[in-house]
């Protein structure tokens, strides 16, 4: 396993630092990660554990792209790119690549899709297909969720879609959102954009007993912020996400920002990231923070105690977009 601690490009072991007082309780060392991670790395799928035992490759059709776990952790979602371009793409229609949502279980490892490849423009057979974008289960694995764009953020749109009868259904617009698969009803929380303000981006909590009638909450204000991937905690009810605050357009700041959305007004701590942030995931237990961390052609994972300590970690090398499952 490759686990090294960014301060001192050293090698460690899983950090266990002291942790000072978190959003509801008091300060307590956090247990060893635990759990199945899942990544991509040069389009495949792969699984490891944390602490680097048990690394495979899984194999998939096609290329693979943002896996998410099932809440029991038997299957994987993901968004699917054939291998071969199709045969009507020109070298302008960059966005979409015929682009398909499919899922694998892990024990038989049988795959299917769940969403077919789909033109901007319909029923169309010129023009750009749409691109799907963070596909994830819905509370008790009965539906599905992801968002799909055409490239801009004011073209990005949910979708939910009824695994059982294969009914899809937009919700809301949005750049980034996740779901609480723990919530009797259904809580989406939503990274929200401004139209006039290219930084402008803010956090609206979603709420209903169906997708079809939610009622939007403010969180955060659109600010001049970037807000980059959010993420439930399986165990609390806070999200953490991204933000890369416009200092100047040099030097941008990142931060990994934890709020409390169960409270009213809600709190909020943040702190800074040792360079990019992207894609944070919780642990299964609440206790760790999992990103995509470096440039975009060679990424690693890196890894942190959710209570804020400065130690981060680099979990492993050349991978991306993380997933985690019990």
């Amino acid at each position: 396993m490759t686990l090294l601690a960014v301060a001192g490009c050293r090698r460690a072991a899983p950090p266990q630092p002291p942790a000072p007082a978190d959003l509801v309780g008091t300060p307590q060392p956090p247990p060893e990660p635990e759990g199945t991670i899942a990544f991509v790395r040069h389009g495949q799928l792969w699984l490891r554990q944390p602490d680097g035992s048990h690394e495979r490759r899984l194999e998939t059709p096609g290329e693979v792209r943002q896996p998410s776990f099932a809440p029991d952790g038997s299957k994987i979602v993901y968004v699917r790119v054939p291998r071969t371009k199709a045969p009507d793409r020109t070298e302008d229609q960059r966005v979409g690549d015929r682009q398909e949502i499919w899922e694998v279980e892990l024990a038989a490892g049988r795959a299917r899709k769940l969403v077919d490849a789909m033109r901007v423009d319909g029923d169309g057979l010129q023009g750009p297909y749409w691109s799907y974008v963070r596909p994830q289960y819905g509370p008790r694995g009965a539906t599905l969720w992801y968002a799909r764009t055409r490239g801009a953020v004011s073209d990005r749109s949910v979708w939910y879609q009824d695994l059982a009868t294969g009914k899809a259904e937009e919700v809301t617009w949005g750049s980034d959102f996740a779901v609480d698969e723990r919530a009797a009803g259904v809580r989406l929380i939503n990274i929200t954009f401004s139209n006039a303000d290219p930084y402008g981006f803010g956090l609206e909590l979603l709420t209903g007993r169906r997708p079809g009638a939610l009622t939007p909450r403010e969180i955060l204000p659109i600010s001049d912020v970037i807000l980059r991937g959010v993420t439930w905690s399986p165990t609390s009810p806070e999200v953490a996400l991204i933000a890369e605050e416009m200092v100047s357009q040099r030097h941008p700041q990142i931060k990994l920002r934890i709020v409390a959305v169960g409270e009213a007004p809600p709190t909020e701590r943040s702190f800074a990231l040792p360079g990019s942030g992207r894609a944070p995931v919780y642990s299964p237990d609440g206790n760790w923070l999992l990103f995509e961390s470096g440039p975009v052609e060679r990424p690693s994972l890196m890894i942190v105690p959710r209570h804020g300590s400065p130690v981060f970690s680099i979990l492993t090398e050349d991978a991306a977009q993380p997933a985690w499952a019990p």
